[in-house]
């Protein structure tokens, strides 16, 4: 008579979940040492710990693992933004208060590892030379936006206030203002460049704001 375990499902999601980090950190660290074209799915395996069939069991290309790694990456941003704005609003601060604290949270918030940096540039690189990984790079870019402008709507327009540039607009000058203050970061040697991000995304805000009574027209 043969014995049959069966696993239960909640404990193979997690191994699987566990497996897709490991080899999502493994690529983050061989792309970073060899840019994305030099980074083989035998190396970041090896890196990892696990085998080729393993890697195809969750991604089913190295540009898969890519959007993948972006993903992730945004998501966390996202998540970090969304706490940010709500536990401002919630301290019962005015707009520029409420600006001032999510922007300090969400920058302290952000992992300003060198090689998950280096990747992301090596990853948008790798996106636009490579034809087949530009639809879901250009899907993910387009979804962060319309989030990020959402976020940022919102804490906005709880305080009665608008913006001078549409949301979406503001989302990608803010996400310019966050990665190239990271990039100088690393290329310079500044070892905290938070406190300048920090002023940098707080004043950009600041100076694209409008309050519910500023004229709107133009000065007679």
């Amino acid at each position: 008579m043969s014995l049959t375990t069966t696993r239960a499902p909640g404990a193979s999601s997690a191994r699987r979940e566990r497996t897709r980090q490991r080899l999502m950190e493994a690529a983050v660290r061989v792309v970073a040492e060899r840019g994305v074209n030099g980074a083989s799915v035998e190396e970041i395996c090896e890196r990892a710990g696990f085998t080729r069939g393993a890697f195809y069991s969750n991604f089913s290309s190295k540009e898969d693992l890519c959007l993948a790694v972006l993903r992730q990456r945004i998501d966390h941003h996202l998540d970090q933004a969304t706490t940010a704005i709500d536990a401002a609003d919630a301290m019962g601060l005015d707009v520029e208060q409420t600006i001032a604290r999510a922007v300090d949270l969400v920058v302290d918030s952000q992992d300003a590892d060198p090689a998950m940096l280096v990747t992301v540039h090596e990853l948008r690189l790798h996106a636009i030379r490579t034809p087949e990984m530009r639809p879901g790079f250009a899907e993910l870019e387009q979804q962060t936006n319309a989030v990020i402008a959402a976020i940022v709507n919102t804490g906005i327009v709880r305080h009665g206030c608008r913006l001078l540039l549409p949301a979406e607009e503001v989302g990608r000058l803010l996400g310019a203002v966050f990665e190239h203050g990271l990039l100088e970061a690393v290329l310079h040697g500044d070892e905290d460049v938070r406190p300048r991000l920090k002023r940098q995304m707080t004043t950009l805000l600041a100076a694209l704001l409008v309050h519910p009574d500023a004229r709107t027209g133009p000065p007679r």
